[in-house]
């Protein structure tokens, strides 16, 4: 970059680095690279823009290496803030933080009564400007804190999710304690690029993030004038080479039946009953487990308080999986269809099924790629091969269509057209 020319999306930017011996100066302190758009995609053009701002930049390092920039006053001031900035960024407590401010107030009359600096005089000013120049609003993210963060995310997000945010906040208050760092943006980028995850996972990192500076901004109203540290992070695709597959894949129909077969044969009836309702309605295993004799309307199933607005569904009962459903229905206690040992800290009900599918399809040789969300994929893929709708089993599956027309005005395909393709399915359960 011989002519300091970079271009950032079609546009010509001027670049320079900042000479170290210069950065001292109020200036540049925080900086090491001076940029600005040259709003042009053509580098002809660029190339003479940049000449006069190089010539502006490079002439005022040579004025503040002469000193004709700073009088002697103003530079003890710029040393005043940049130890001020420094104690700032390693303060941790509030002692700390009452220290650096008292030497930082102790120092500016130092240089007011050394220099002869007077209430008239507009060096004052000068002087206040430079050396509270890095004064931010303090934010020490401790246990507390943390505690309040998570009991209000509580309110707005599922718990699981609330829970799974206020870890990522740990995890990086940790980082930021453990290297002496602000909570600025500088330092949540390094964090993110010390994570060995995929981008989707930096992604709901700094999703808590911003959800966490909004919980601190209703604390702190001052906080609305700074910058987010958790926004503008570029975060680069994995290599293609390196990215893992990490989709489910369905089981073939026979695979089902077997894993049916054998959840009998260990005398785990309820497991048994939710493998056979899956392969039949193409729901989810959480949705099984929340299903009530209310839920069962005669003809077909209605999926309630599901995870989107498109999973609350109807689907139509399959004749093969009717008098199961009766059955669960009458021999029920507490009104659920599927007897659960307990729910879980989230007030999830197919933990411990979830778990003893795990083992099973465990034992009978699938890996990690097979779950039971693998049962919903071969539904899926059995109503494809057998020439249902995609909009019939996409409404089925409870998706979205992602399509504006069909998601915003449609009502959905009916209970009918749903009913002839639930009836394509068949699967030898005998």
């Amino acid at each position: 970059m011989p002519d300091h020319l970079v271009q950032k999306g079609g546009t010509w930017h001027v670049r320079l680095d900042i000479p170290k011996d210069v950065r001292w100066h109020h200036l540049y302190l925080g900086k090491s690279v001076l940029t600005k758009t040259l709003a042009t995609g053509n580098r002809q053009l660029a190339k003479e823009l940049s000449r006069p701002i190089l010539g502006e930049w490079q002439r005022t390092f040579r004025e503040i290496r002469e000193r004709k920039l700073s009088p002697t006053w103003k530079i003890a001031a710029e040393k005043i803030a940049s130890e001020y900035a420094d104690a700032v960024i390693k303060a941790k407590d509030d002692s700390d933080w009452d220290n650096a401010k008292e030497r930082r107030m102790l120092g500016i009359a130092s240089i007011i009564r050394e220099y002869g600096i007077d209430e008239d005089d507009e060096a004052l000013s000068d002087l206040g400007q430079i050396a509270v120049m890095f004064e931010r609003p303090k934010i020490v993210i401790n246990d507390s804190l943390i505690k309040q963060f998570h009991e209000s995310q509580k309110k707005l997000v599922m718990e699981k999710t609330a829970s799974a945010q206020t870890s990522n906040i740990k995890k990086l208050a940790h980082y930021l304690s453990v290297h002496a760092l602000p909570l600025e943006h500088k330092s949540v980028s390094q964090y993110i690029d010390s994570l060995d995850l995929s981008k989707k996972t930096k992604q709901n990192v700094l999703f808590a993030g911003n959800a966490f500076w909004r919980f601190l901004m209703k604390k702190d109203s001052a906080l609305k004038e700074v910058a987010n540290p958790f926004q503008n992070h570029e975060l680069p695709a994995t290599p293609k080479g390196k990215r893992k597959n990490n989709s489910y894949r369905p089981f073939e129909r026979q695979d089902v039946e077997d894993l049916y077969r054998a959840a009998l044969e260990r005398k785990d009836i309820p497991l048994a009953a939710i493998i056979r309702i899956g392969a039949y309605t193409g729901c989810r295993i959480e949705e099984i487990c929340q299903l009530t004799r209310h839920r069962v309307k005669g003809s077909y199933i209605e999926i309630i308080e599901a995870k989107t607005e498109a999973g609350n569904r109807q689907i139509p009962i399959h004749k093969n999986i009717q008098q199961l459903l009766n059955e669960l229905a009458e021999q029920s206690e507490d009104g659920f269809l599927i007897p659960s040992s307990g729910r879980n800290k989230y007030g999830i009900r197919s933990d411990s099924l979830s778990k003893r599918f795990g083992r099973l399809k465990s034992k009978a040789g699938f890996d990690s790629r097979y779950v039971f969300h693998s049962i919903r994929k071969t539904t899926a893929t059995m109503l494809e091969h057998a020439g249902a709708p995609p909009l019939v089993i996409i409404a089925l599956m409870g998706h979205e269509t992602k399509q504006i027309t069909f998601d915003l005005y449609s009502a959905g395909p009916s209970l009918e057209q749903k009913r002839s393709a639930i009836d394509m399915l068949a699967f030898n359960f005998d």
